[in-house]
């Protein structure tokens, strides 16, 4: 290879180089803030959505670099004071830009709005938003079955297969009201979700979550459990059943 041919391979290298070391520089998070928005209600320092709230947040913060897409939804798992949280970065940054993005969104967030029971946090690469339960999810009432399955019981993959299509797919229904099964026949799971009509599907959804975690809470591991909420309801079984 001639001379000419060799110094255009090296600058050409170079070049590559030069851009790859500045498409990295370029990667880091752009902070500026587009808008924060507050919702107009507070709650008290002992009010427990405070512990919620910290707890969605921290969540956000730490999880959503992890997710798929930089996309991250979460519910607080205290059934008194139920927070929602959404958070998401631009897919271009790497994962630790978008927590530092996030960390920066957060502060924004907080100096703006303190002690509202909802807020967002626009940037330019990435946002934060968290809010009080919108659905109504005062619990009205648990009932868990006094019998429990193993870890290793079959019947463990039916109901996480129940469980999930009642959350995902209930809000999608017409009346919001769903009644399905396993599709695993060694061990069978039945599930019922509904939620009152006049919700969002949104918010049907959110109100499911609670329910779900509401439910967990009280009848881990109960091969049967209901959970009745004001707006929504949920409920499994290992046999056929009629609320």
């Amino acid at each position: 290879m001639g001379l000419l041919p060799k110094m255009a391979v090296l600058v050409a290298t170079l070049l590559i180089a030069f851009l790859g070391e500045f498409s990295v520089v370029r990667s880091d998070p752009n902070s500026n803030v587009t808008n924060v928005l507050c919702n107009g209600d507070v709650y008290a320092n002992d009010d427990p959505f405070a512990i919620s709230l910290a707890y969605v947040v921290a969540e956000l913060e730490s999880v959503t670099s992890s997710r798929q897409g930089y996309d991250c939804r979460n519910i607080s798992p205290y059934p008194n004071a139920f927070a929602y949280g959404h958070a998401a970065c631009n897919q271009n940054l790497t994962s630790s830009d978008c927590t530092t993005c996030l960390g920066a969104a957060k502060t924004a967030m907080f100096s703006t709005c303190d002690n509202r029971i909802g807020a967002r946090s626009v940037l330019v690469d990435c946002t934060i938003s968290v809010i009080r339960s919108d659905p109504n999810t005062n619990v009205m009432m648990v009932m868990c079955n006094p019998n429990v399955y193993a870890n290793d019981d079959p019947f463990t993959n039916s109901l996480a297969y129940v469980i999930a299509e009642l959350e995902t797919v209930t809000p999608n229904r017409q009346g919001y009201d769903l009644r399905n099964v396993s599709p695993y026949p060694t061990s069978l799971a039945y599930g019922h979700a509904s939620c009152n009509q006049n919700l969002a599907a949104s918010d049907c959804t959110l109100c499911l979550v609670a329910a779900k975690t509401t439910m967990s809470s009280y009848c881990n591991n109960r091969i049967g459990a209901r959970s009745v909420l004001t707006d929504c309801l949920i409920r499994y079984e290992q046999y056929p059943f009629d609320d």
